[in-house]
């Protein structure tokens, strides 16, 4: 029942926040240490445009725009949990980030459910990261359980991140 509340409250907000702005639809990949994760965020920033070629930091080549708003997103773990067999998990995901691109740093928040559709663990998750250029980003975040604890495969996840440009 908490976990209907959270996600109807999630999705709520995410609406209201979409019908004040002009939304671009931008898709996101993600690879951690945890594993793999698809995504969709809707992006109410100035959309990311890049002026020159570059991997250096966008504060040094001269990059423009901004990722901001809500995203959704299913995070699919592919290694041992502790004490256990090799498991999948799958994770959804509600998610807020911010990346102004001329500035080096980023910061996203997010809700998951870890599950392996036997029980599952409702988990948030702050994350501070770098751009790595227009479209990719290098996070460090911290798993703060609520519930079931032993599901997390770690508490400490290091996350590259790749977005893609406006897909709508």
């Amino acid at each position: 029942m908490f976990l209907k509340k959270i996600l109807l409250m999630g999705l709520f907000a995410t609406l209201s926040h979409l019908v004040v702005a002009q939304v671009k639809v931008l898709g996101n990949v993600e690879i951690s240490n945890q594993g793999v994760s698809l995504g969709v965020i809707f992006n109410t920033g100035e959309a990311p445009k890049a002026k020159e070629p570059s991997l250096s930091p966008v504060n040094f080549s001269g990059h423009s725009g901004q990722v901001k708003g809500f995203g959704v997103g299913l995070e699919s773990s592919f290694f041992n949990i502790m004490g256990e067999e090799q498991t999948t998990l799958y994770t959804p995901r509600l998610s807020y980030q911010v990346f102004d691109t001329w500035l080096p740093i980023g910061a996203k928040l997010n809700v998951l459910y870890y599950t392996d559709f036997n029980k599952g663990s409702l988990t948030i998750r702050p994350e501070l990261g770098v751009n790595l250029g227009v479209n990719n980003y290098l996070m460090y975040g911290y798993n703060l359980v609520t519930t079931q604890s032993e599901l997390v495969p770690t508490r400490h996840q290091v996350t590259f991140g790749f977005t893609f440009p406006k897909i709508r």
